[in-house]
Parts: C-alpha cells; sequence; structure tokens
C-alpha cells in the first residue's frame, strides 16, 4: 500500500512514520539542545555574525585608562620621557706611571656634565691634562687636551693611582667635576673617605694634612689612602675635598692618589671636588668653566604635553562610560 510522504504506516510490530524527502533532516545536536524561544524575551544575534567585529565600550574604556596611565607617568617623569645617553664614561689617566726612578707628575681632570630633565637631553665635556718629567721639571713638559661636547655623561674619574713610588718622586693631582641638572631634584653633602694609612714612615710631625680627614664607606671621594708612606719630610701629604655635593638624579666618583708616592721623600699633593647645580627650567646656564656649556631648554613644553595626554585620557574614559551606560539601557528595552 503506497502512502504519502509524512504519514503514518502500521506495522505488526512497530509504527513507522515515513519522512518526507523534500524536508531536510535536523541535526541530533541541534534537536536535543534546541529549546522554544520565550516570546517575553528578546533575543540579540551577536553583532559581531552580522557587522563582524565592534569596538565595544570594554574597549574604549581600556583605551581611556591607558591614555590616562600615560600622562600621568609622563608628569611624574617631570614632563619627560626617559631618553637614553650614548654611555656612561670613565676617565682614567696618570695610574700605574712607574719608571723605577724620582718622577714627578701633574694630572688634572676637568668635567662638565648637563642633564636636562625637562627633555631628557645629556652632554658633556671633558679637559684633561698630564705634565711628567723629572722632579721639578713636569711644569715645562704639559699636554692639554680639551675633549668635544658629546652627549656621554662622565659617571666617574679615576687619578692618579699606583704611581711614582719611587724614592724623591712627587704627585699632584687635582680632579674637578660639575654637574649641571636642569629640572626638579635636590643635593646632599658628598661623602669622603681620605687619608686612611697614609703618611707612615717616619718624618716630623704632622705628615699629613687632610682636609677633611674621613674614612667613610662607600664614600663619593676616595683620595689619598697609603700614599706617603716612605718616610721623610713634614707634611708631605697634603689632600684636599672642598665643600663637595652630589646629587641621586646623577651620582659620581671620584678615585685619585691612592697607593702612590710611598718612596722616602716622596709628596703626595691631591684636590676634589664635585659641584652639583639644580637649575630651573627657566634658568640661563652659565659654566663655571667658561665656554663649556650651552643653554637648556624648558619643562613648560613637556609638562603641557602631559597635562594634555591626561585631559584627552579623562575626555575619552567619560565618553566611552557614556556609551557603555547606553548600550546597556538599549539592551533592556
Amino acid at each position: 500500500m503506497r502512502t504519502q510522504p509524512g504519514t503514518l504506516e502500521f506495522s505488526s510490530s512497530r509504527l513507522i512514520q515515513r519522512q518526507d524527502p523534500t524536508k531536510a533532516l535536523t541535526p541530533r545536536s541541534s534537536r536535543t539542545n534546541a529549546r522554544p524561544k520565550d516570546p517575553h524575551v528578546t533575543h540579540y544575534q551577536s553583532s559581531s555574525a552580522v557587522h563582524g567585529p565592534a569596538r565595544t565600550p570594554h574597549r574604549l574604556i581600556v583605551g581611556a585608562v591607558t591614555l590616562l596611565a600615560f600622562g600621568g607617568t609622563f608628569a611624574w617623569a617631570g614632563g619627560s620621557l626617559p631618553t637614553a645617553h650614548a654611555a656612561t664614561v670613565a676617565i682614567n689617566q696618570c695610574n700605574f706611571e712607574e719608571t723605577g726612578a724620582a718622577r714627578e707628575i701633574i694630572c688634572t681632570v676637568t668635567v662638565v656634565n648637563n642633564i636636562n630633565i625637562a627633555n631628557g637631553t645629556t652632554s658633556s665635556t671633558v679637559t684633561t691634562t698630564v705634565c711628567a718629567g723629572a722632579p721639578g721639571t713636569a711644569a715645562t713638559f704639559c699636554v692639554t687636551t680639551p675633549g668635544p661636547t658629546t652627549t656621554d655623561l662622565v659617571g666617574s674619574v679615576n687619578q692618579c693611582n699606583n704611581s711614582v713610588n719611587a724614592g724623591g718622586s712627587i704627585v699632584t693631582c687635582n680632579v674637578n667635576i660639575v654637574n649641571n641638572i636642569t629640572g626638579t631634584g635636590s643635593t646632599s653633602p658628598a661623602t669622603v673617605n681620605q687619608c686612611i694609612g697614609s703618611g707612615g714612615g717616619g718624618g716630623t710631625p704632622p705628615t699629613m694634612i687632610c682636609s677633611p680627614l674621613s674614612a667613610a664607606s662607600g664614600a663619593d671621594i676616595i683620595q689619598c689612602n697609603t700614599a706617603g708612606n716612605g718616610g721623610g719630610g713634614t707634611e708631605r701629604v697634603k689632600c684636599t675635598v672642598p665643600t663637595s655635593t652630589v646629587s641621586a638624579l646623577w651620582p659620581v666618583t671620584i678615585v685619585q692618589c691612592n697607593d702612590s708616592a710611598n718612596g722616602g721623600g716622596d709628596l703626595v699633593t691631591c684636590n676634589s671636588q664635585i659641584t652639583t647645580n639644580i637649575l630651573s627650567s627657566t634658568a640661563s646656564t652659565t659654566s663655571t668653566t667658561p665656554g663649556e656649556l650651552s643653554g637648556f631648554g624648558s619643562t613648560s613644553s613637556g609638562l603641557r604635553l602631559a597635562i594634555l595626554v591626561t585631559v584627552l585620557g579623562a575626555i575619552a574614559l567619560t565618553l566611552a562610560r557614556v556609551r557603555f551606560g547606553r548600550s546597556s539601557i538599549s539592551r533592556l528595552r
């Protein structure tokens, strides 16, 4: 007996429903999970399925928060982003000068470091002088090397260490470092470790004149230690550190005249100074060493940019919250 598609056919053992071949079969998984839609609930289709990926309010909020964080960091840094200078330079000269005979050396290093926190720029100049010869003649054999201005910064000076230890030798060495820092910062007195273990071997006291006589640990200036120990005349070790200042914004060190002039009758005269100047962003800088400094920029442009970025971030965050609120209301309707 022929039946129409979709009608029922009775068999002796079971009821058979013939499927209309014109209708597609529904997958079992769909039949199992399908539930009738509640006519009282609004059903949404993913916007990405219809229109592709959407710029959600969440993404706007993330972007706004990023702008706020960037602006706040920029302002905290003093209106500038960190700018890496080319290198940190160590100046080394007149070390391990030994000939086995009495000798005189006169060595000088002058450093000017310029650091502009406002625009992240750095520069420095270094001038060195080396004089060497028989005792009493070195001053007539001098070579002065004025260094060019570079973006490098000098971090340390090591000079006149382990030198001229033969009897009758003379060591005269000087270091002067000036740090000019434009922006906000502070300074503190330089710590000194000087004239420790020196001036021994006999002779008419005082064998040392040291100002200050100090043994600070981890000092900024380390000078004239284990020097002038060969005996001889009075006041054969003369070492001075005038009032000096340093800053954590750019720490520098001086190591000079240590383990030197330990022969009989040797003389040691060494001086070191670090001067750190904190300058306002609008100040016109004049170097303590004429011709070695250039002018500094202003922090105003950097701070304006920081404020602008922060304001834009706040506006973007407000707009994102408004859009998010409207989106939430529309979905509830």
